[in-house]
């Protein structure tokens, strides 16, 4: 008799901790699909603004979960989201590059300058010279 309620005993525990642990997977997947709903509720948003930039009626946001959501053309979607990310891409080169031209530009105007400057000193000196060779 005292066997089998030693055995009982420790299959209750068994069973207790059975149902904690089992209680954490149920807590970690409820956590898990309420990030997934926060993530389709930000994606809903993104697409209806693109829906409504596009001139489209703005659909009703489905119950997340229990409802399923109508057609979000994701693939058109991706094409333009795609499409524009090449054009910021193409845009960040283009001003990479003009800032370089511009640093290149700033290098050469300063030696010009420095050029200048040296050329109408030796300009100076020569015509001091003239003057002097013409008035021996």
């Amino acid at each position: 008799h005292a066997a089998a309620v030693a055995d009982l005993e420790s299959k209750s525990r068994e069973m207790d901790a059975s149902k904690v642990e089992t209680g954490r997977g149920i807590e970690e997947k409820k956590a898990e699909i309420e990030c997934k709903k926060a993530a389709l509720r930000e994606i809903w948003e993104k697409c209806t603004g693109l829906r409504k930039s596009e001139g489209h009626p703005e659909p009703v946001e489905p119950k997340w979960g229990t409802e399923h959501p109508p057609s979000l053309d994701v693939a058109r979607v991706r094409v333009r989201v795609n499409a524009e990310e090449v054009e910021l891409n193409s845009n960040k080169a283009r001003g990479e590059t003009l800032h370089k031209d511009v640093a290149d530009l700033g290098e050469l105007v300063a030696t010009n300058t420095a050029k200048a400057t040296e050329k109408r000193s030796e300009a100076g000196t020569l015509v001091e010279k003239g003057e002097k060779i013409r008035s021996e």
